[in-house]
């Protein structure tokens, strides 16, 4: 019979939960670095809010708002060495 030995098996290297998990902490631990140093460099952000400050039959009157968030110093390096932290852990356990 030519074609396939049906004693030889195929293996599939798939990841294990262990290692997805492993991943899943190492993309956690750059993302918090990136927004952490995002948060130091920048110091917050601003957005605009639209709001209706009145409306008499067709007319509306909107007031557009300049909203700004600071963003803590403290709170950037806390996400900077969280990160790091994260990053090495997940290094270590593979």
């Amino acid at each position: 019979m030519h074609g396939s030995d049906p004693g030889k098996r195929v293996s599939v290297n798939q990841p294990s939960g262990e290692e997805n998990s492993m991943n899943a902490m190492r993309i956690t631990g750059i993302v918090l670095i990136v927004l952490g140093l995002a948060g130091f460099f920048t110091g917050g952000f601003s957005f605009t809010k639209d709001t209706t400050a009145a409306k008499i039959g067709p007319i509306e009157l909107t007031v557009k708002e300049q909203e700004a968030v600071n963003i803590p110093q403290w709170l950037s390096m806390g996400a900077v060495v969280l990160g790091a932290v994260v990053l090495v852990m997940g290094a270590r356990k593979s």
